[in-house]
């Protein structure tokens, strides 16, 4: 039976003095941990922390890469079949600004708002083996004297409170607070800048999943359609490493190849902002500048640092830290030995599903070649990838 907060109350749960886990954050990369701690180990004590209350928005692109459903069928079986296959696509296409274009067929890849997705992780992981706080947000990591951590503090219906745990998951995103208080350098040099809205009532255009580069700002509009309710909708965003997003956002919303593809569609709520720390990337080989754990603790997914040098999405890096640090955890290996063998095979796992020479070529060669040579080699780079059969 899963726990409801309706059933048994916010104020209800009585904490422990201590905790052997306290994760910090109920997305993809918290809950997959958790779910994978209790397969092997489900007398472990959990307390887990979330910001928000669930069923939650999470500010995204809701791309759902190939990468996350053979993941989810490991983690979370039971729900596989309850994701909706409604806006699969095989198709993306990248425009770039001399007109040219590349479309490519690949692996199964789908469309699903994160309020969806994310809870229908929630509600496969959440029960009453574990102990969970809504609407709690973490505040401090409280440190021994030899700066190992050994609690955290949070605020909880405006009581700040504080527990003991053995180990601290941090899987509270790009602005992870468990990240900025361990890290030498708490905020990624290396991150983007992207914002996102809904519009509602697009034309029916099969070109998968669009996106338009922009070499000149280092970044991408993109836009990527979905069903809801018998209609056709997209999220539409645009990401870069510089400034004046808002003012790109909108005016890539009049270009007139993007109006073909948005018609009449009406904009809906609000555009909103959200950071992407996105993994370093040299010579297409990944690179963790600073560890992801350290005495008491382990970074996941956007905490860690782990999306996609090129393309920004982290779904699938977020499932996959979280799985393997939950199966080195239920080994029940020395803090060190644990920390350095997730760091080393989740940059290894990463490295091999990235495709980071491929997806480089694609998306960042354009933005680093020189704008006299752009033109051309993205008329060659078209050339030879349309050639290629779907």
């Amino acid at each position: 039976m899963k726990r409801l907060l309706s059933d048994i109350g916010k104020n209800m749960l009585k904490l422990r003095e201590k905790y052997d886990i306290v994760v910090v954050g109920a997305g993809p990369a918290g809950l997959a941990f958790i779910k994978t701690v209790r397969k092997e180990n489900p007398h472990a004590s959990i307390l887990l922390l979330e910001k928000y209350s669930y069923p939650r928005d999470k500010i995204c692109g809701d791309g759902i890469s190939s990468l996350v459903p053979p993941l989810i069928g490991e983690i979370f079986p039971e729900i596989a079949d309850k994701i909706s296959k409604e806006s699969l696509t095989q198709k993306y296409r990248i425009w770039y600004p001399s007109g040219e274009c590349i479309t490519k067929l690949s692996p199964p890849l789908n469309v699903i708002p994160r309020k969806t997705f994310d809870y229908l992780l929630w509600t496969a992981t959440v029960d009453q083996s574990i102990d969970v706080l809504e609407e709690a947000s973490a505040t401090k990591l409280i440190f021994d004297e030899c700066r190992a951590i050994q609690g955290i503090q949070f605020i909880h219906e405006k009581n700040e409170r504080s527990v003991k745990a053995d180990l601290i998951v941090g899987a509270d995103g790009s602005n992870s607070i468990v990240r900025r208080q361990t890290s030498l350098s708490p905020r990624y040099e290396n991150g983007i800048i992207a914002v996102r809205q809904y519009v509602k009532g697009i034309p029916n255009i099969d070109d998968g999943l669009v996106f338009f580069l922009d070499p000149d700002n280092i970044g991408y509009f993109w836009i990527f359609p979905f069903k809801k309710d018998g209609e056709r909708w997209a999220n539409i965003g645009y990401g870069t490493k510089k400034s004046n997003l808002r003012g790109k956002f909108y005016q890539w919303c009049e270009d007139p190849k993007v109006k073909e593809y948005l018609g009449d569609g009406i904009l809906q709520g609000t555009l909103k902002g959200f950071p992407l720390n996105i993994i370093n990337s040299r010579f297409a080989k990944l690179r963790i500048k600073d560890a992801i754990w350290g005495k008491g603790y382990l970074l996941l997914g956007d905490a860690a640092g782990l999306i996609h040098p090129y393309t920004g999405e982290g779904i699938s890096a977020a499932l996959l830290s979280g799985k393997i640090a939950a199966e080195l955890y239920n080994k029940k290996l020395p803090m060190q030995q644990l920390g350095k063998t997730y760091q080393r095979e989740i940059i290894n796992v990463l490295q091999n599903f990235y495709a980071l020479i491929y997806t480089s070529k694609l998306y960042i060669l354009p933005c680093l070649i020189p704008p006299p040579w752009r033109a051309l080699y993205v008329k060659i780079l078209s050339w030879i990838e349309n050639r290629k059969p779907y």
